[in-house]
């Protein structure tokens, strides 16, 4: 059997490897998706339609504090035009 050539992103680049072939169980290919243009609207839509729980609106009460976390800034998708640098 041969080698299987996979090239993976990689911060602004990419990185190749090989492997046998034999030990290639299963390739998983995404869709693209388009890119939102208005930001903003997307996070309120997701704060407002979340995934497997109520919106907040629904979960707290006027006066309570909220925390909202995300993924630490390492993550692309966390970056984007409205985040300022060094954030």
């Amino acid at each position: 059997m041969g080698m299987k050539e996979f090239t993976l992103p990689y911060g602004k680049g990419s990185v190749s490897f090989e492997i046998p072939e034999e030990q290639v169980l299963y390739e998983v290919w995404g869709q693209d998706y388009p890119v939102d243009q208005n930001i903003e609207e997307t996070y309120k839509t997701a704060l407002e339609h979340p995934i497997d729980s109520p919106p907040l609106s629904q979960l707290v009460k006027p006066g309570n504090k909220v925390v909202i976390l995300a993924a630490d800034i390492t993550r692309v998708w966390q970056r984007n035009a409205d985040t300022p640098p060094g954030s």
